[in-house]
């Protein structure tokens, strides 16, 4: 997983096990670098990884103009999109978890076409400066090839059966938020904690 840090967009790869730290830098390059280039900062844990890829482009990590590559364990934003892609894969391959690796095209869309509060806008708008295309359900028949038609609905059947999770999934949390809240009632001047965050 690749999350760029100011539009929010994220890229999915999937890499069978076990891999190589050369191995992962040519999958970035096949899948971010011929759409975003080299970055200028990297924040991971994967320092062989950051060795690869730098000694693929032949860049240096001292003095000027050099790639700044910080490694904490990971930083919240990448931890986030995790989990989400967590969710999102297991309400989708529930019924056939061994094809999840076929799927991360449709997460991956998911995260791009959702609007993020921290920027006031979608990673696709900020990407390409226009608004997300409307993805129109597809009608049984609608192509004449076979393969695709059964492909499409197939995707169809998929994008259901995510909703429905997802809407079980969101109730669920709200259930447990709930337990823990609970509805009262301030007359003026009563004294109250505020907690107020910076």
């Amino acid at each position: 997983m690749v999350v760029e840090k100011l539009s929010k967009a994220a890229h999915f790869m999937a890499l069978s096990d076990p891999y190589t730290g050369s191995d992962v830098a040519g999958c970035y390059m096949d899948h971010v670098f011929k759409l975003r280039g080299f970055p200028s900062t990297i924040t991971g844990d994967r320092f062989h990884f950051y060795q690869s890829v730098l000694a693929r482009f032949h860049v240096l990590t001292r003095g000027s103009g050099s790639t700044v590559i910080q490694l904490p364990s990971s930083d919240g934003q990448t931890e986030v999109v995790n989990r989400c892609l967590e969710t999102y894969l297991r309400c989708m391959c529930n019924d056939a978890p061994h094809k999840w690796s076929k799927w991360l095209p449709l997460p991956e869309w998911w995260c791009n076409t959702s609007y993020h509060t921290a920027t006031t806008a979608t990673p696709y708008e900020i990407m390409y400066g226009q608004p997300t295309p409307i993805n129109l359900p597809y009608l049984p028949g609608g192509s004449k090839v076979e393969v695709v038609d059964r492909n499409l609905i197939k995707r169809e059947e998929m994008m259901k059966l995510i909703k429905f999770h997802s809407k079980r999934a969101k109730e669920r949390m709200k259930q447990v938020a709930d337990k823990r809240r609970s509805d009262r009632q301030f007359k003026t001047e009563d004294f109250v904690c505020v907690k107020l965050h910076p």
